[in-house]
């Protein structure tokens, strides 16, 4: 596999350094170049209609998960996606619970993350927003990417002519309500086959 330029190198290794469970989807935008085009939405010049809000940012995984949704709802919707701007009337809400959720229903979101494995998840619609809401900064990076896969987008190997990003809006009416759990603590891939069995 060819993760192209240095710096793609490098921005990989960053990735992988956090213990990110599935590199190969970390890893899908840093093949090698080709023309998958007809697979992935264009992004237009629609003007911005939600954004999405995330409590830390400084936290690389976090900041991560915030990007990754930014980058893909662009080529879905076609529109631009703004970061952080709570002026919209919709949101995407990372890693955090919104304010404007009743207390009883907020205790009740962090009673359903408290009960799941480390990495596991909660997708919930919160009024007008959307939750996306992680066990540990992983597991709001696991939201995320499940989030965008019930949007219909695909990722088969790494490198965008993998990639099947349809072209849709998204629907604020649909009531979203996941919740998934890993039924193994650790699921880590080890490429070590070769070394061990050739000794």
């Amino acid at each position: 596999m060819s993760f192209g330029d240095r710096q793609s190198r490098r921005k990989f290794l960053r990735i992988a350094a956090t213990g990110v469970p599935a590199l190969n989807v970390a890893a899908k935008n840093m093949g090698a170049s080709g023309s998958g085009d007809a697979f992935r939405g264009e992004t237009t010049s629609q003007k911005t209609s939600f954004s999405i809000i995330a409590a830390n940012r400084q936290d690389p995984v976090l900041l991560f998960a915030v990007e990754e949704p930014q980058r893909y709802l662009m080529l879905i919707t076609g529109s631009e996606v703004a970061i952080g701007d709570e002026s919209f009337s919709h949101h995407i809400y990372v890693g955090e619970i919104p304010s404007s959720v009743p207390a009883r229903a907020a205790q009740e979101l962090r009673n359903s993350l408290s009960g799941l494995q480390e990495d596991g998840f909660v997708i919930r619609s919160v009024g007008p927003d959307i939750a996306l809401l992680g066990k540990g900064a992983r597991g709001n990076l696991h939201a995320c990417y499940a989030f965008l896969e019930r949007l219909g987008a695909r990722w088969f190997f790494p490198g965008n002519p993998y990639e099947v990003i349809p072209r849709r809006a998204l629907d604020w009416n649909e009531a979203y309500d996941i919740t998934e759990s890993p039924a193994f603590r650790k699921r880590i891939l080890f490429l070590l086959a070769k070394q061990l069995f050739a000794r």
